[in-house]
């Protein structure tokens, strides 16, 4: 039986520099494959933060533009990528703030579908928040509960949630406002609702909410005093230079038309509301240049212009609309007592 001779050290050589390549390129490609997997980590989180930033901008254009829902579904998708994020969590806050307070409803929608979908978020963001934010938060809680309540649906007085929230920022503009038109809503004490309002102006902050918020408290009541109050408003409104639209305008419209058809006393409060001059001021701004040539405005023009001290221009504008034969019966009556006071010499 024959035996190999042992190797010689100069021939385990080769041997044992291939193993030290083996181990050299095992090395080397262990290092790429870190690398390469720290790269993709990077280069991923950085790609993703990219993606919520340009989600979360784009939730705010769509936010500025009213479209809630399209706001909502981008600050979602950015929620899904970044979790847990402060930034998200913030944005999606906002959005479902500003959704109540449009409240529009699409078809098939209702209010309490929709404070149902969106108070989560408001009820999340209270664990973190404090001062004005909270207090902000609250608000908005109790305004869901407002528009729950349109549904007939039982839950917490929304006054409970505006005083807790004014409890935490006794300044807070959401809570006046809010406070103040669920006073007049409820047929409570106007004058507190008018110290909320005015409190609630006063601040620099959410003005033209405020005032919408203002407008449509008072002109949803039914209240004498809601329709002399209206008309304090649009004439400090005018003063401001704050814009009016048209659903102030029918509303302000719809007060003059029905004291006409009411008793002498109510007719005159809304005659005074605020001083005869800025009164027909108030009136010319509203109305001048409408399309609709109203016989009520004209009537009330014709009553503005005598209270003014603009008699012959009373005069003018009553004798134009004693003129027309279809003047119905209230209008009628009006008007030849105004006429009768105009002819008389003083």
């Amino acid at each position: 039986m024959s035996q190999h001779p042992p190797r010689t050290p100069a021939q385990r050589q080769p041997l044992s520099t291939i193993l030290k390549w083996v181990g050299g390129i095992t090395a080397v490609l262990s290092l790429v494959f870190a690398v390469t997997q720290l790269w993709d980590r990077v280069f991923g989180f950085t790609s993703q933060r990219k993606q919520v930033a340009e989600l979360l901008a784009t939730g705010r254009l769509q936010q500025d533009a009213r479209d809630f829902a399209a706001a909502w579904t981008s600050d979602s998708q950015a929620s899904l990528l970044a979790g847990d994020d402060a930034a998200v969590r913030r944005a999606q806050e906002d959005v479902a703030m500003a959704w109540l307070e449009e409240s529009h409803l699409r078809e098939g929608e209702t209010f309490t579908g929709l404070a149902n979908r969106l108070t989560p978020t408001l009820q999340r963001g209270l664990l973190d928040a404090s001062g004005t934010r909270k207090a902000d938060l609250l608000a908005h809680l109790g305004w869901a509960e407002f528009l729950r309540s349109r549904d007939g649906v039982a839950g917490r007085e929304p006054d409970t949630l505006y005083r807790r929230a004014l409890a935490v920022d006794s300044q807070n503009v959401y809570a006046h406002a809010m406070l103040g038109h669920w006073l007049v809503w409820r047929r409570g004490r106007l004058g507190e609702a008018q110290t909320h309002f005015a409190t609630a102006l006063a601040q620099d902050r959410a003005h033209v909410y405020v005032r919408g918020m203002q407008l449509a408290a008072l002109a949803n009541s039914r209240e004498d005093a809601a329709g002399d109050e209206l008309i304090r408003v649009a004439n400090q409104m005018r003063v401001r230079g704050e814009p009016v639209d048209d659903r102030t305008r029918k509303a302000i419209s719809n007060v003059y038309h029905f004291r006409t058809s009411g008793n002498a006393a109510s007719l005159q409060r809304l005659l005074t509301a605020v001083p005869a001059a800025d009164h027909l001021a108030t009136f010319r701004w509203l109305y001048d240049g409408e399309d609709s040539d109203s016989l009520y405005h004209r009537y009330w023009l014709g009553l503005l212009q005598e209270a003014a001290g603009e008699r012959s221009d009373a005069l003018q504008t009553m004798r134009s609309l004693d003129q027309i034969p279809s003047l119905s019966y209230v209008l009628r009556a009006g008007v030849s007592a105004a006429l009768k006071r105009l002819s008389s010499t003083r």
